[in-house]
């Protein structure tokens, strides 16, 4: 049995595979993209509403310009000049969404308490009902 593995192909097909499709243009993320667009909006789920805004509550001011030359350089100089104006925006938009994502993980954090507090409730009164069963029974 030959167990030679080839690393300078393997790595050489995932290259050109990245050049063609394109990703080699595309910035660089950390983020789940995946767990992000699986939590959807219209979730009932705080959990999943948590997770969402955790993923997008950073708001980007520029996309990545494509195009042919030209094009993008009009679109390069119309954000220039208009960047004095949108970039305090986004930065107040991005630091109002980051609060809304703290509160949202507060709530959260709350309801586990809540729901964690409610079944040792449940569990001290049945304990409670059990021992006054034992207790009535001993008095009669």
């Amino acid at each position: 049995m030959n167990n030679d593995i080839n690393v300078e192909q393997i790595m050489s097909d995932i290259r050109e595979n990245i050049s063609k499709t394109g990703r080699d243009k595309e910035p660089l993320s950390f983020i789940d993209k995946e767990a992000a667009l699986d939590a959807k909006p219209n979730d009932n789920s705080i959990d999943n509403a948590v997770d969402y805004i955790s993923y997008n509550y950073e708001v980007k001011p520029y996309d990545i310009l494509r195009g042919n030359k030209i094009a993008v350089f009009f679109k390069r100089v119309i954000r220039k000049l208009t960047s004095f104006l949108i970039m305090p925006i986004v930065a107040q938009q991005n630091t109002l969404n980051y609060y809304y994502y703290r509160v949202s993980e507060a709530v959260l954090s709350a309801k586990k308490d809540n729901e964690e507090l409610i079944k040792r409730a449940d569990l001290l009164e049945k304990r409670i009902a059990a021992i006054e069963s034992k207790l009535g029974d001993k008095k009669d």
